[in-house]
């Protein structure tokens, strides 16, 4: 009987399961030089959730992991889109994101998170807790929640990169870039060309040698108000844990993900008594990792209801890590304007 995958086939650390994507602000130098003997190929940043694939060798699909080698729940219809739609010979590891325009990125990750228990409801949640002195936020009855099974209906997979089983395991795959990807090409069947559940990323440009190139690309694509653009040098293979300036991001403003390391309450007789004011996020200056640690106090995107929850609990946020966007690093080594926004289940390592 075939053996179900786990981080332990590969032997890695949960940060060094998949190879990562680099700030280009962090890599610019490296990438200017690569320019001159390699290119890149730019594809549109999708903003959803990383996921890798298993796939048999007879093209029966074991399921979704997430970048930290979590596997993922209630993705049946996605594993059933793989199965009908790609194969290649061989055991293989596809490698997209996942991505729903109906749901925001936080609840597309309460969705399919490993840890999630509960089945996808219909919208409508179990009884609330009771208001008490402490939480009078909370009212007796239904919760209306967004409908998480009409949503898993839209969720799909941009596929934009395949290994072996054997290289992802081993770590390591010396076919280049531009060879993965006519293999995604050549391994989607006439099903996966047209079931609406598995896709190609976009490819924007290829055969790119100047930078200047790729930023003009990155203001269009959000200009048009897409998040971003992923770079990926054509001739680099592939490396878990890897990196650096082979596969670089350009995001409009300025984004990181942080870690949560405390919260301040609001205070006695304003709008936030009772609830979560900020959080406390990890931070060095400049994001220099060779500065000492700070802590930034950010407010951001949360309701009342999850504000009064993470103070009765605060391990649901201490420790973990949240999407921090703001305009730039100012002159003082702070993020300017700073906000968080989802908190990323998919993920339990920083940035920083």
């Amino acid at each position: 009987m075939l053996m179900e995958w786990s981080i332990d086939n590969c032997k890695r650390k949960a940060n060094k399961v998949v190879q990562l994507v680099k700030h280009l602000k962090d890599c610019r130098k490296k990438a200017e030089a690569a320019t001159a003997f390699g290119s890149y190929t730019v594809e549109t940043k999708e903003d959803g959730i990383y996921s890798f694939w298993v796939i048999n060798e007879d093209g029966t699909c074991q399921g979704g992991w997430s970048r930290t080698g979590n596997k993922l729940v209630h993705v049946e219809r996605i594993v059933q889109g793989l199965e009908e739609g790609f194969a290649i010979k061989g055991a293989q590891v596809v490698m997209g994101e996942l991505v729903n325009r109906t749901v925001s990125l936080e609840e597309l990750g309460a969705m399919y998170k490993s840890s999630r228990k509960k089945p996808l409801t219909d919208g409508i949640a179990t009884k609330a807790k009771k208001a008490t002195a402490k939480n009078p936020g909370h009212e007796i009855g239904d919760r209306i929640h967004f409908d998480e099974i009409e949503a898993h209906q839209f969720t799909c997979l941009k596929i934009f990169d395949v290994v072996t089983l054997d290289e992802f395991n081993e770590g390591k795959s010396l076919t280049p870039y531009w060879q993965r990807r006519y293999n995604i090409i050549d391994g989607l069947t006439c099903d996966g060309w047209g079931n609406q559940i598995i896709f190609r990323s976009k490819v924007l440009s290829k055969g790119i040698h100047n930078l200047a190139v790729v930023n003009r690309i990155a203001e269009q694509v959000i200009e048009l108000g897409e998040e971003g653009i992923v770079a990926k040098l054509e001739n680099a293979g592939w490396v878990a844990g890897r990196k650096d300036h082979t596969s670089f991001k350009i995001v409009s403003g300025y984004d990181i993900d942080l870690e949560c390391v405390g919260y301040e309450e609001g205070d006695a007789g304003t709008k936030r008594e009772g609830m979560v004011n900020k959080l406390v996020f990890r931070w060095k200056a400049f994001e220099d990792k060779s500065n000492p640690d700070t802590f930034l106090a950010i407010d951001g995107c949360a309701t009342d209801v999850m504000r009064r929850e993470w103070l009765l609990n605060p391990e649901q946020i201490l420790g973990t890590i949240f999407k921090i966007k703001g305009l730039c690093i100012g002159s003082q080594g702070s993020i300017r304007l700073a906000k968080f926004h989802e908190q990323r289940l998919d993920k339990s390592e920083p940035d920083l």
